[in-house]
């Protein structure tokens, strides 16, 4: 009767079929247009091993083009080789003829019918051992026509090529001639195709001819005829609703992802009871899909509401009410109504920044926003949708408030430090505080100097970050603005060793803050947790720490980075502590500190005799990331575990120059304990190389700083040896409690005069390796492939070997140090 067609993925669904038939002689396939419901039915059709029992003739009627049920009763006559008689209804002639029929009648495309054909139905004679129906449809039929079988679309998940919806494709592609080895092994692209057609068959299909057509390279992910033919499916299904109904789905062609019912109300339902009628119509024509408990329109079907919405010029229309329902309609802060529908507003928000008319909406939705996109780690999104919404504000036809621009331009000073640089957090501050002066707002001003400080303690500037923490808490005594600065006065103690100012400080938090599991509570106990490790408190501080973590609060997210820093300070404490924290490197919501705080505690971890080529590559990498920040803090602990790597390796002149940079950071900061670990690095390596004096000075130096800070050096694996026993303090080494610049100088000299020359003395290991490479004449990925790292990381290490060793090509490089052969470092 037909050619054989490929069904892949729905022997499933022909088994329901025909035990729906074999049991109720009489079933009906629904599911949205496109679906293949027709096919599974002419399958059905042949496999008469399905549908055991007699010899069962077929009437297949195609219904859809039939306008009423008179005329399809008529077609059911001709299919089956009747004729009416005179004066003979249409319905008395079909019931006459089936009455002791066991024919399977197939009725195609019924849906628009209705309740006339499921009068007529009522009629006939079908049951288990004799006459069967089977029918088609885009809605569920009435109890004549029951039960049915719901026809979902092909999953298109699944590992490598082998989901259904795949299967489809490559085999198609395949028949129609193409090469269909060259889709399957670009996964990423293959994934890309799979998706934009929803799984729908006739939308696999009209793409396979498309990458049979054109080759994968010039094919697109869902070509416009995939687009043509749903857009016409959809059509049809919705001349089946009501008008209401109609414009509800339309409006639902602004959303992104899948969405609750508050969007279906949101996009022109008249209460949540209407949007839950309408969903339930929507989802029984197939237009919508569930996906756990939530909506969802397939990518195909989306694009064809929004054509729709665009053809009607609606959707600036269904934004703005889209908008107006979450700020305006709604009872109460939107925060948890957007949180629940995060892609899709966020969307909106796009449309309504680009919409002069509609900027003060989408800055308002903007403002809304940050909480739930912040409090889910989505922080470079978010930082792109702060930008827009500054860039629209000159564009806007009505102004929007200088104080408004003024707080997100320092939320995108925030974010923009968490996740990019300093520098351009510092641009967006320097926004916000001229703006905050014009809006004459004393509260934003205080804001923008608690931001101030906390960027200067990134920085390391720890005099800048004390005075400006100070001066936002003399601005205003909100404690939005007092906690804040007094966490990171805190901060600042701690990275300039002052432990009992820390101490003082992190009381004074919790005693005005809302208790100790509130945010500014849990993260003021993180500092106390370090200030026992930085006093040898170690038991103490695992104590603390697991505590901590103990009392944090279910998240969405899963975790914090509260909790991830709470496993740092047992780590640190214990460096035999378990850890299960996967890393946070590439995790997009974690700031830059956190990721590379972690980098380091965990490689300082590793046993320094066994890994130091490991520990050194891990900490060279994060001494350039920390630079393109930059951040002051996570760039002295990589130094000092970088020096530390290099003298278990026995490279004595990278640990020299590693401990002396991190020896001057540590008294530009001041940081007075992270210099008293330079000092102890100092001391081994002098002793290594038999600079006795050196190393007792250095040790006596470590010890003098940590006693008038009341701390005790704390675990610390990287460290190849034991600290030598301590000398005397030498004159002008000790300023103010904390190592000074000439203790620098002279550590330096004397190293110099202890450990001979190379020729890239002053590449890192990481830098050396790199270097290396590249006078075996290896491309930048290739290096990074060898070193299994980015392509950035390498060239930032080439970046910092041309500035170090005064060079400006890699052929320069390449002739470094060989005999015959000029050049700076050749010569050192």
């Amino acid at each position: 009767m037909w050619a054989d067609e490929p069904l892949i993925g729905r022997d499933e669904d022909m088994l329901r079929v025909a035990e729906t038939l074999s049991g109720r002689g009489c079933c009906t396939v629904v599911g949205p247009g496109g679906v293949g419901k027709s096919a599974l039915a002419r399958a059905v059709v042949r496999a008469t091993s399905l549908l055991p029992g007699r010899e069962r003739a077929v009437v297949w009627v195609d219904a859809e083009p039939v306008a009423d049920v008179d005329v399809l009763l008529d077609q059911v006559l001709l299919s089956a080789g009747a004729e009416r008689l005179p004066g003979q209804s249409p319905a008395e002639a079909v019931r006459l003829v089936l009455g002791r029929s066991t024919a399977l009648v197939v009725l195609d495309g019924v849906e628009h019918l209705g309740a006339d054909l499921d009068t007529v139905v009522a009629t006939w004679p079908t049951s288990p051992d004799g006459l069967h129906l089977l029918a088609t449809s885009r809605r569920s039929p009435g109890e004549s026509m029951r039960p049915v079988v719901h026809l979902d679309p092909l999953p298109t998940t699944g590992p490598g090529a082998s989901s259904p919806a795949a299967r489809l494709l490559l085999g198609e592609v395949s028949a129609r001639g193409g090469d269909a080895g060259e889709l399957a092994a670009d996964e990423t692209r293959l994934d890309a195709v799979l998706a934009a057609t929803g799984g729908l068959p006739v939308a696999v299909q009209l793409t396979a001819d498309h990458v049979a057509r054109f080759g994968l390279r010039h094919a697109a992910a869902r070509p416009a005829p995939v687009d043509e033919v749903v857009y016409r499916c959809v059509e049809r299904t919705l001349d089946l609703l009501e008008p209401h109904e109609v414009r509800v789905f339309e409006g639902l062609g602004v959303t992104r992802g899948s969405f609750t019912l508050e969007v279906v109300r949101a996009c022109g339902a008249r209460d949540l009871e209407d949007a839950q009628a309408v969903a339930a119509r929507l989802l029984d024509h197939g237009l919508l899909a569930t996906v756990d408990d939530r909506l969802e329109l397939l990518p195909p079907v989306h694009d064809g509401a929004a054509q729709l919405l665009e053809r009607r010029g609606e959707t600036l229309g269904t934004v703005r009410r889209a908008v107006d329902h979450i700020l305006i309609g709604r009872s109460g802060s939107p925060t948890e109504a957007l949180a629940a529908d995060l892609d899709t507003y966020v969307h909106l928000a796009d449309v309504a920044l680009g919409t002069p008319d509609l900027v003060p909406c989408g800055v308002e939705l903007a403002h809304h926003l940050f909480e739930p996109m912040h409090d889910r780690m989505r922080q470079r999104e978010l930082l792109a949708l702060l930008e827009r919404v500054l860039l629209a504000v000159d564009t806007a036809t009505a102004p929007v408030a200088a104080a408004v621009v003024s707080e997100t331009a320092r939320r995108a000073s925030l974010v923009a430090a968490e996740c990019d640089t300093i520098a351009h957090a510092r641009r967006w501050l320097g926004r916000a505080r001229s703006l905050a002066k014009d809006a004459d707002d004393p509260l934003l001003e205080a804001r923008c100097w608690v931001a101030d400080a906390w960027l200067a303690l990134d920085l390391g500037d720890h005099a800048r970050a004390a005075a400006s923490a100070r001066r936002a808490a003399l601005a205003s005594d909100d404690l939005d603005v007092v906690l804040p600065a007094l966490r990171c006065r805190a901060e600042t103690a701690l990275s300039c060793g002052d432990l009992d100012e820390t101490e003082e400080l992190c009381a004074e938090v919790l005693r005005r803050c809302d208790g100790p599991t509130s945010a500014d509570g849990l993260l003021a106990r993180t500092t106390t947790g370090w200030c026992l490790v930085e006093r040898g408190r170690l038991a103490e501080a695992v104590s603390h720490a697991r505590r901590l973590a103990a009392d944090l609060p279910d998240l969405a997210g899963g975790t914090s980075e509260i909790d991830v820093e709470a496993e740092l300070i047992a780590v640190a404490a214990d460096p035999g502590t378990s850890t299960t924290r996967p890393s946070l490197e590439d995790a997009p919501g974690f700031t830059w500190w956190m990721r590379l705080e972690q980098r380091v505690r965990l490689a300082a971890r590793l046993p320094a005799a066994d890994c130091w080529e490991q520990v050194m590559r891990t900490a060279a990498d994060v001494v350039v990331l920390a630079d393109l920040v930059p951040l002051a803090h996570p760039r002295l602990g990589a130094m000092l575990l970088l020096g530390d790597a290099a003298l278990a390796g026995g490279e004595h002149r990278q640990a020299a120059r590693a401990y002396e940079l991190a020896l001057r950071d540590a008294a530009r900061g001041p940081s007075r304990l992270r210099g008293a670990d330079a000092l102890d690095g100092v001391a081994v390596l002098a002793s290594q190389t038999g600079r006795h004096e050196l190393a007792g000075s250095a040790a006596a130096t470590a010890a003098h700083i940590r006693g008038l800070a009341g701390a005790e050096p704390w675990p610390r694996p990287s460290l190849p040896d034991e600290v030598p026993a301590p000398g005397r303090v030498p004159s002008g080494w000790v300023r103010a409690g904390a190592p000074t610049s000439r203790a620098a100088d002279d550590v330096a000299r004397a190293l110099r005069a202890a450990v001979p020359a190379d020729p890239l003395a002053e590449l890192t290991r990481a830098e050396r390796q790199v270097a290396e490479l590249v006078r075996r004449g290896m491309t930048n990925q290739e290096i990074a492939d060898d070193l299994v790292v980015s392509r950035r990381t390498v060239e930032s290490h080439l970046s910092r070997i041309f500035r170090k060793l005064d060079l400006r090509s890699r052929t320069q490089l390449a002739t470094i140090g060989r005999p015959g052969q000029g050049g700076r470092a050749g010569s050192v």
